[in-house]
């Protein structure tokens, strides 16, 4: 069973609050690593019985939450983690492992900042293609748009249309299906604009 990937900050918690002393911890240790923004491949053993299962294997069979991983190295639990945050310890060894994820395909900070980079003019062009219709009276390719308009207007007001770097590993997957939604959609639109545009040039040739 995969445990860990390489060159990857692993942190295996539990959002259960049966015991509080546990949830406590888990809860120091994310607020440790949220404090140096770094990316952080969160994983809730309460969620999924893989994660459980692979964290014991790693630990040979004696559970204990929070723990940590860098790469293949065991770094620990919230007492280790808070005693090398404490000493600076822990930032020298993340420093370490983000110099070797800059050499990576999957670099977190790449992949932000590029995804970032496009999602304003996205919101900007979506608006300006909905006023159009609306000011030339394409009412069906108007309302066709509202959907995106209003999804991307409810992003942007709950502050939730940039990708956070410190939880894009966990967003993976949620990012590309929601992309590819949004490209399917597009095409759709794409579609029938052009439909409508060389319907339009027909007619108009008939009519002439």
């Amino acid at each position: 069973m995969v445990l860990i990937c390489e060159d990857r900050i692993v942190f295996y918690y539990t959002s259960l609050r049966g015991i509080r002393r546990t949830y406590e911890d888990c809860c120091v240790v994310r607020m440790i690593f949220r404090g140096l923004r770094v990316p952080v491949d969160e994983r809730d053993i309460s969620l999924d019985s893989t994660y459980k299962k692979a964290l014991q294997e790693a630990l040979k069979g004696k559970l204990s939450l929070p723990q940590v991983f860098i790469g293949e190295k065991h770094i620990g639990g919230a007492e280790e983690i808070k005693e090398m945050h404490e000493y600076g310890e822990l930032a020298k060894l993340v420093v370490m492992c983000l110099a070797d994820l800059e050499y990576d395909y999957t670099n977190p900070y790449e992949s932000a900042s590029r995804i970032n980079r496009v999602i304003l003019p996205e919101f900007v062009t979506q608006r300006a293609l909905c006023l159009f219709y609306l000011v030339t009276g394409h009412w069906f390719m108007f309302l066709l748009c509202l959907p995106y308009l209003y999804y991307d207007v409810r992003m942007y007001m709950d502050k939730q249309h940039l990708v956070d770097i410190t939880e894009i590993f966990n967003m993976l997957n949620h990012e590309k299906k929601k992309h590819i939604v949004k490209l399917v959609y597009l095409i759709v639109t794409l579609f029938l604009s052009l439909f409508w545009l060389l319907y339009s040039a027909l007619d108009y040739d008939e009519y002439m």
